[in-house]
């Protein structure tokens, strides 16, 4: 009798060992998984920071060609002289 209830008890252990080892191989399933999901999100969070990067400096680019493209040198002549004539009344307005 004490032999059957020990058998039962070993059966039950064993049971238990095998449905924790289960669970540990379900959480290792799981936490792998969890780490595939986020490294692939990370990737497009840096795929898409690199392109809006790429379009912010084109953008940049392109913006200050075209108005360098637009002024023309009489214009630039025109601006210079302003700023000087702006430094000399500065520069007499100190005095």
């Amino acid at each position: 009798l004490e032999r059957a209830k020990s058998v039962g008890k070993l059966g039950d252990a064993r049971k238990d060992i095998i449905n924790m080892a289960l669970e540990t191989a379900y959480r290792e399933r799981m936490r792998q998984m969890y780490e595939a999901v986020k490294r692939r999100l990370d990737y497009q969070v840096a795929l898409q920071n690199a392109r809006k990067d790429f379009e912010r400096t084109n953008m940049i680019n392109w913006i200050t060609s075209e108005v360098k493209k637009s002024i023309t040198a009489k214009q630039e002549q025109d601006s210079l002289q302003a700023c000087l004539n702006q430094l000399r009344q500065m520069a007499s307005s100190s005095r």
